[in-house]
C-alpha cells in the first residue's frame, strides 16, 4: 500500500515535534527496522547536542545496541538524512523516513 504524501507528512511531525524540543544532551528513542537477528524493531537513539558556537543544534541517531551512529546533516519535512565517515574517510549516507519511526 502507497502512503499519501499528506499521511507522510501528519505521521512525521509528531517525530519532528518530538525532535525538536529536545535540549542539549537529551536523547529521544525510536524503532525503525527489522533487527537482523531477532526480526524484532530495531531500537535507536536521536541524541541531541549543542553545536561549537552555542546558538543552535546538531543531532545524531545511534543504534542503541551497539557503537554505529551518524550525525544529522539536514532535517525535512518527511526525512532525515545521516552521514558517517569509515576508517578511510569513505562517506557514507542515509536517508531516514521520519513516517517510518515509532516513538518508544
Amino acid at each position: 500500500m502507497v502512503m499519501k504524501y499528506s499521511s507522510m507528512l501528519k505521521k512525521s511531525k509528531v517525530i519532528l515535534d518530538k525532535l525538536y524540543s529536545l535540549k542539549d544532551k537529551e536523547e529521544m528513542t525510536i524503532e525503525f527496522g527489522k533487527d537482523r537477528y531477532s526480526d524484532g524493531p530495531r531500537e535507536f537513539k536521536i541524541k541531541c547536542y549543542k553545536n561549537y558556537r552555542g546558538d543552535g543544534f546538531h543531532y545524531a541517531i545511534w543504534e542503541s545496541k551497539g557503537i554505529n551512529g551518524m550525525n544529522i546533516e539536514s532535517i525535512g519535512r518527511t526525512t532525515m538524512k545521516g552521514y558517517t565517515y569509515d576508517m578511510m574517510s569513505q562517506r557514507t549516507t542515509y536517508s531516514f523516513p521520519l513516517y517510518k519511526f515509532k516513538l518508544v
